[in-house]
């Protein structure tokens, strides 16, 4: 785990496949078992969508649908109730 202020570098998120050309899978996995903050964010900066869902054991398994992006590289942003954030990065085919 690698700390920089509040992004999160942590094997605690998995996603598949990579690169992806309509939906990316993500297994998320955490002690906080509250809502928390899914976003998609370019390699601009821009949020390109944001969706919230609840973690009420601990780990969850969800898709995202990616299918309507651009080609190029995204970053995949979990945010939970603390205000962590946990980054991964991914290949839009």
């Amino acid at each position: 785990v690698e700390n920089n202020n509040n992004l999160r570098y942590t094997s605690g998120i998995r996603m598949w496949p990579n690169p992806v050309q309509n939906y990316l899978n993500v297994w998320y996995q955490s002690a906080d078992h509250d809502r928390f903050v899914v976003s998609v964010i370019s390699m601009s900066g821009v949020n390109m969508m944001t969706t919230s869902y609840d973690n009420v054991n601990g780990q969850i398994s969800f898709h995202i649908n990616v299918g309507r992006l651009a080609r190029g590289t995204y970053f995949l942003v979990v945010t939970d109730s603390n205000g962590q954030k946990t980054v991964r990065q991914f290949v839009k085919q």
